[in-house]
């Protein structure tokens, strides 16, 4: 709000109609000198708000985790240790605030404090003056204090008003530091890009112009930590065309899912040329993306058919071939809604849509990474 702004400016024009600019100005010069000296005792409520964002943050990041492996982790057994991991995040992030809330009690005695100290300031600066004069009778000295004791006495709030809005605006600061290194974190290039514009790998989409994929002396680099990379493909030579089957095989960590990360874009060639009818080509990943939808929309994803019937023979002649055409057998049909299918279908039946979704789209290249 700039209303404290606008309220010191009036009265310091009022006021200094009366007492003239000398002592408005002193005034103003003391209540600065004493700001700088409460805002040193003072702490920053900006570094702390960062500090607890980041910590609520890092408490609802090691939620989402959970809920995303929580089979997993029932499975393995690892209840225990996972809440021992969030409870360790909400106990720092507890302690974090509560000693937070203490300090914001210190800060809070010196903002009244210094409230409370520029109003006395304003009435010293009009009451000893008027009392050291000696040419004004006691009628005249009485009149012209009143007139300017409440305008002095208004200026002298409304600056301490102007400086508080300045401390509010720390809090602010806070959250816009931690807005700051998320944008910081969106546009920095990835280690990966970074390695690829160095090495000068190229990466072109032929979708338009071509019926086959290839890597021309193609090199692989894992992005690591700190800007390294790890070799995991040199100089690879391969070429696929449409109707060709093409096994590949290797030990883990080889660089297999690298490799198809390289190929569908994700990651560009640390070295080489890679082309690949990107449009043309589809994946299947060991575990299939399951839109929120009807059952028609996890077979025609990315398209949303929702509830239009239009395609509805051709999605269940893809579900027949898939093995999985009892999943429309309830009275809903296709149309049947699930909030999380992940919950309702099985890891089978899960791969066997992902089998449907690839039937139903008709690529002229599939990718299908299997674990070992």
């Amino acid at each position: 709000s700039f209303t404290p702004v606008l309220n010191f400016l009036l009265s310091l024009g009022e006021a200094s109609k009366d007492l003239g600019l000398t002592r408005p100005m002193a005034l103003i010069l003391w209540n600065s000198l004493a700001s700088v000296v409460f805002r040193s005792l003072s702490p920053s409520i900006g570094t702390m708000v960062a500090r607890e964002q980041a910590l609520e943050g890092n408490f609802r990041r090691s939620h989402s985790r959970l809920l995303s492996h929580a089979e997993e982790v029932a499975f393995l057994k690892g209840a225990e240790t996972e809440r021992k991991l969030l409870d360790r995040s909400l106990d720092s992030l507890v302690d974090t605030r509560s000693w937070h809330a203490l300090v914001k009690v210190r800060k809070d005695l010196a903002d009244q404090l210094f409230k409370f100290h520029n109003l006395l300031a304003g009435g010293v600066f009009i009451h000893i003056p008027f009392l050291m004069s000696e040419h004004l009778s006691e009628a005249e000295r009485i009149s012209a204090f009143r007139s300017t004791e409440e305008l002095m006495l208004r200026c002298g709030g409304a600056f301490s008003d102007v400086v508080l809005i300045g401390r509010k605006m720390d809090e602010l600061a806070g959250f816009t530091h931690r807005i700051m290194v998320l944008f910081r974190a969106l546009n920095s290039p990835t280690p990966s890009v970074v390695l690829a514009a160095a090495q000068g790998g190229r990466w072109t989409d032929t979708s338009q112009t071509s019926g086959e994929f290839s890597f021309k002396e193609v090199s692989v680099h894992a992005p690591e930590s700190h800007g390294n990379s790890r070799l995991l493909v040199q100089n690879l030579d391969l070429k696929v065309m449409e109707g060709q089957n093409v096994l590949v095989t290797g030990p883990n960590g080889c660089g297999k899912t690298s490799l198809f990360r390289v190929l569908g874009g994700l990651w560009p060639p640390a070295a080489g040329e890679v082309t690949c009818p990107i449009q043309n080509l589809m994946w299947l990943p060991q575990k299939p993306y399951l839109v929120v939808g009807t059952l028609r929309d996890q077979i025609t994803y990315p398209v949303q058919r929702g509830f239009d019937s239009a395609d509805d023979a051709e999605i269940l002649r893809c579900l027949e071939l898939a093995g999985v055409q009892h999943l429309a057998s309830s009275p809903q049909g296709l149309a049947v809604l699930h909030d999380e299918w992940d919950e309702v279908l099985s890891g089978g039946e899960r791969q066997r849509v992902g089998f449907a979704r690839l039937y139903y789209h008709k690529p002229k290249f599939a990718v299908w990474p299997l674990g070992r």
